[in-house]
């Protein structure tokens, strides 16, 4: 991640439409751990399989191979036991492989805990315009279905560097404008952290909160004074 650009005397750069802000949280975010962790393993559950049956699979007849006839002709002649197994060490490696993130990367996966909360957040105080989606297909004729629909989702971008959480949020004087702009009641105790600064631009508000302001702090005889300042937080 970048950290935010400063001008001299500590405040942000203005943020325009162009400027870099952080990642942007959508709709789909509320299942981002989920959807990130299925991209990664997949793949590597999918070679894992190929290696172990590498020399069948390319024996078979693929031109022949249909929904109806898949167990037949792919499965046909593959051991039960080695396919058990095939699939045991597939499950092993990824779980491995989640491990190893989780211990050399615990700060990305906060992030993305982060942005998932967010994200659920504002879907579930409705704080998005949502539309009701329609049956399609043989079914079109009987109505809507009940099951609501994002619309329009507020644009806000996220970041994190040395413990400190930036959001961005794009104002546009819309129903939802009044909850945007006092996003530190939820963020606080909902992600772990204290706000530090809220500034407020054309369009935009930028919220920094400090996250685990209790690991943050320093102790009294760490406590130190140059040029005229005090720093009584790690980082700050």
């Amino acid at each position: 991640m970048l950290a935010t650009p400063l001008l001299k005397g500590g405040a942000p750069i203005k943020p325009t439409r162009f400027s870099y802000k952080g990642r942007r949280i959508r709709a789909g975010d509320q299942h981002l751990i989920l959807r990130l962790g299925l991209l990664c393993s997949t793949p590597v559950f999918i070679l894992t399989l190929w290696a172990f049956h590498a020399s069948h699979l390319w024996s078979v007849a693929w031109q022949q191979v249909n929904i109806l006839n898949f167990g037949e002709t792919v499965l046909a002649g593959t051991d039960a036991t080695y396919l058990i197994v095939s699939i045991i060490v597939a499950l092993v490696i990824c779980g491995g492989l989640g491990v190893l993130y989780f211990k050399h990367r615990p700060h990305h996966y906060k992030q993305l805990e982060h942005r998932q909360a967010i994200a659920r957040m504002i879907l579930d105080h409705s704080w998005c315009e949502m539309v009701d989606g329609k049956s399609e297909g043989w079914f079109k004729d009987l109505g809507k279905s009940g099951k609501k629909k994002v619309a329009r989702f507020p644009r806000i971008w996220y970041r994190m560097q040395n413990g400190v959480i930036t959001l961005t949020v794009r104002i546009t004087m819309d129903k939802h404008q009044k909850q945007l702009a006092e996003l530190e009641s939820k963020i606080e105790p909902g992600l772990f952290c204290e706000t530090v600064r809220k500034d407020y631009y054309e369009g935009y508000i930028c919220y920094e909160f400090l996250y685990n302001a209790e690991l943050a702090r320093i102790g009294i005889g760490d406590v130190t004074v140059r040029d005229g300042k005090m720093k009584l937080m790690h980082h700050m």
